[in-house]
């Protein structure tokens, strides 16, 4: 269980549920029963980042089957299939098109599992996060204060500002270079 802990890049509710039950189902000695308190994803987020995985593998279902009006039926089957990370057939017509070989299946679904979680997490931090600036903007200090330390507390308050929109621009541009490797490759 440490070695898989250890793997992680985070202890995101999301990858650690997953991780454990990608342990569980390699291995048949080994069932770790953790409780769900742990996890903290509520079904209605749980089924919420599924939708979103579905939606983001439409180009993959049309490159590796070709486009039709089973499409969104097949990205539904390939998010089931690596959710569970178990059906190493299905995912073979991906497989071939990415060039992954079949040892690495398993963990390259997982890790772009990963990827698509944070992608989900980031987009809804971007609009959060420019409600959480409007509202700093707004601050006002209380109390007595001197002329120095308003003027220290509003250049901190501005350089907190400025940080918070860089990195929001930052992940804005990850994200983007993602979505158009993701969408040039299909």
């Amino acid at each position: 269980m440490l070695t898989v802990l250890e793997r992680l890049p985070s202890l995101d509710p999301f990858l650690l549920k997953t991780a454990i039950e990608r342990l569980n189902a390699s291995n048949p000695h080994v069932d770790i029963d953790v409780d769900e308190g742990y996890f903290e994803i509520s079904t209605g987020d749980y089924g919420k980042i599924r939708s979103f995985v579905t939606n983001e593998f439409i180009p993959l279902a049309e490159a590796a089957f070709g486009e039709s009006k089973r499409t969104p039926e097949r990205a539904q089957q390939i998010a089931n299939k690596m959710w569970d990370g178990t059906d190493a057939s299905f995912l073979q017509p991906i497989c071939a098109l990415l060039n992954i070989q079949d040892a690495a299946v398993s963990d390259i679904m997982f890790s772009w599992k990963g990827v698509l979680y944070y992608k989900f997490i980031a987009l809804g931090i971007e609009s959060r996060t420019m409600d959480m600036l409007k509202g700093m903007r707004a601050m006002i200090t209380s109390g007595h204060l001197t002329m120095q330390e308003k003027n220290f507390v509003d250049e901190s308050r501005n350089e907190l500002i400025v940080s918070f929109i860089n990195m929001t621009k930052t992940i804005k541009s990850q994200i983007n270079t993602y979505n158009n490797i993701y969408k040039n490759e299909f």
